[in-house]
């Protein structure tokens, strides 16, 4: 975290506030805060809210117009703001998100995540630890899912290309992400798999659910079983399927809802690497 605020203190641009949310941390993380960035504003949470609650939570606080996620492991390159509020200066009303570039740490080396260029690429998703959303338009679609973790970005992106929003992705400034070693695997498949197929149970039209269904479920436990997490993935959608009669439906049209998956589709094979 003190390397993510630091980071933050080294922009070009000063334009800003900080605001960082305590997830009931067991460690020193508060006294660190008050005593090296006292001029934070700190939000103190009586427990663990989770990732995109708690991001809703800043996102609620926040005074300025746009609002950037910065996940606590990550950190950004000096010029990731001033870059960033440019591209909104420049852009039109309907652009609402610009997400950096990223270089990600995986067995100590860094991988550029998506290919580098000097220009803008339309994108229609995005992960949520260093991006820039327009404060009214997240608001305007509820903000992120209650999930305590995984998949709540994809709920926001596939809202605004409904809106007609557009996200944009600026392979010319870079963030840097070095997961923790703690990381929980079983954690991490559990609830993704979960949400994916919320996600997909909620938008999908119902003729084309059952063969996403088998799709997801398959691709996640292939993965989740190079990880030791076979089981916390079969729990996943075990318990998804538990909770099926209570999930709420907005499906929208299988040609629209095909149109999306194949424009997201193009841009991840075309610019994202493989990690």
């Amino acid at each position: 975290l003190k390397r993510a605020l630091d980071s933050v203190y080294q922009q070009t641009y000063k334009n800003y506030e900080i605001i960082v949310l305590d997830n009931n941390s067991s460690d020193n993380t508060v006294e660190m805060i008050e005593t090296n960035f006292p001029d934070v504003k700190l939000i103190k949470s009586d427990k663990n809210l989770g990732c995109p609650p708690a991001r809703n939570v800043m996102a609620k606080e926040a005074k300025g117009n746009v609002i950037f996620f910065l996940d606590d492991d990550a950190w950004l390159e000096n010029n990731v703001l001033e870059e960033i509020a440019k591209a909104f200066g420049k852009a039109n009303k309907n652009v609402v998100l610009f997400a950096t570039n990223l270089i990600e740490y995986k067995n100590f080396l860094p991988i550029v995540i998506f290919k580098k260029s000097n220009f803008p690429v339309e994108i229609f998703d995005f992960s949520g630890g260093y991006v820039a959303i327009k404060l009214d338009a997240f608001k305007e679609i509820g903000y992120f899912p209650e999930f305590h973790y995984g998949a709540e970005e994809s709920f926001v992106a596939i809202r605004f290309f409904l809106k007609g929003y557009k996200m944009y992705r600026l392979p010319y400034i870079f963030s840097h992400h070095k997961p923790s070693f703690s990381r929980n695997n079983d954690v991490i498949f559990y609830n993704k798999i979960k949400n994916e197929l919320t996600w997909n149970y909620h938008f999908a039209p119902l003729i084309l659910f059952p063969l996403l269904f088998l799709r997801k479920t398959y691709t996640y436990t292939k993965l989740a079983k190079t990880k030791g997490s076979t089981k916390s993935s079969i729990k996943g959608m075990i318990d998804f399927i538990k909770e099926m009669p209570r999930l709420k439906r907005a499906p929208i049209s299988l040609s629209l809802f095909l149109s999306y998956l194949q424009k997201r589709k193009y841009i991840r094979k075309k610019f994202y690497k493989n990690i």
